[in-house]
Order: C-alpha cells, then sequence, then structure tokens
C-alpha cells in the first residue's frame, strides 16, 4: 500500500506552537514533520541535514527515542489518519470489523465548538427540530435553517452523512419521509 499522502494540519495550533521562531526555523519545522510524516520518523541526520547545526528551538519539538527523533503531535494525527482510511477502505468492502461503521472521523480539540449544527436532529418527522434551530418543514420536502431559509430533504441528508451515524440515519429517516411523499404526489399526478 502505498504511503498516504496527507494529514490534518492544524494551522492555528501550528502558528501558536511557532510564534518565536524565525521563518528560517519555521521552514525547517516544517520539512522535518513532512519528512517524519513520510518516513515514520527521523534520525539524527535527517534533523541536522534540514537545520544544519543543532537547534535548540526545533530540536525541543522532536522526543528523542533510541537512535530516532518524533513529534508527538505528528505521529498521533499520521496514526489517526491511517486508522480513518483503513476503516474507509474496509467499510467500501463490506468488512465491518466492529459495531462502528467507521472509526472517530479525524477531530481537533476545538469539536465542541465545530460540531455540525445540522447533527442533533429530533425524532419525529415533519416539523421535528434539531437542538441548534433547524426544524423539517411542514411539507417533508424542506429542512428549514434557524434563519428561515428552506434546503431540500436530500441536500440536508448528503450534507449529514459526513457526521456521525447516528445523525447520518436519523437524516436517512427525514430523507425516507421526504421520497414517501415525493412519491406519493407522483402517484396523484399520474
Amino acid at each position: 500500500m502505498a504511503k498516504d499522502p496527507a494529514v490534518l494540519f492544524y494551522t492555528s495550533d501550528f502558528l501558536t506552537g511557532t510564534i518565536t521562531m524565525t521563518n528560517e526555523q519555521v521552514g525547517a519545522y516544517i520539512r522535518l514533520l513532512c519528512i517524519q510524516h513520510q518516513k515514520g520518523k527521523l534520525t539524527e541526520k535527517d534533523m541536522l541535514s534540514i537545520c544544519k547545526a543543532y537547534d535548540e528551538d526545533i530540536f525541543q519539538k522532536f522526543t528523542k527515542h533510541g537512535e530516532y527523533y518524533i513529534n508527538q503531535r505528528m505521529s498521533e494525527e499520521a496514526k489517526k489518519r491511517s486508522e480513518y482510511s483503513e476503516s474507509r477502505k474496509n467499510n467500501a468492502l463490506g468488512q465491518k470489523i466492529n459495531k462502528k461503521a467507521y472509526a472517530q472521523h479525524m477531530e481537533n480539540e476545538n469539536i465542541n465548538e465545530n460540531t455540525n449544527t445540522n447533527i442533533n436532529v429530533i425524532k419525529g418527522g415533519a416539523g421535528g427540530k434539531t437542538k441548534s434551530g433547524w426544524s423539517s418543514a411542514n411539507d417533508g420536502k424542506n429542512m428549514i435553517s434557524p434563519s428561515g431559509n428552506k434546503i431540500p430533504c436530500d441536500i440536508f441528508v448528503l450534507n449529514n452523512m459526513a457526521g456521525d451515524a447516528e445523525a447520518a440515519k436519523i437524516g436517512l429517516e427525514i430523507y425516507e419521509i421526504y421520497k414517501k411523499k415525493r412519491d406519493a404526489e407522483n402517484i396523484k399526478g399520474k
């Protein structure tokens, strides 16, 4: 299997962690993180070939494990990405290894702030509401945003499919109500 070419990069955390570094140090640090992501670990030779000499500000971002240097955050993010990608592959192949259809999607420490507002749907079909103010229109075809905009149920469902499994299940239930009403209207129209 080819090496994963990507990892989540939290810009706010990176900026905060490098605010006192010079631009040259930041460049060396990001290159070392990229090399670690591709190789899994760094040798002292890797560190010195990028830094040209020992640089305490950069070296302190890595922990020495025997002969190797590792940035713990990069290791954790790469592991999360690998587990998520593997779970998606297994799910696509129909190999549900455990009760969860997929691994916890990679998130940051601000998960509560960034939660999709469409996730907390309360069951009840047409007219049901979410904790964040979304509601299903009485016509069973649309969701109504807190600001009053109508969004077709199928688009609402697609947006929630990337959310957690429960939100997707509830979203599909709403979509099924929409489909039944739509199909009933099509039959009446013929």
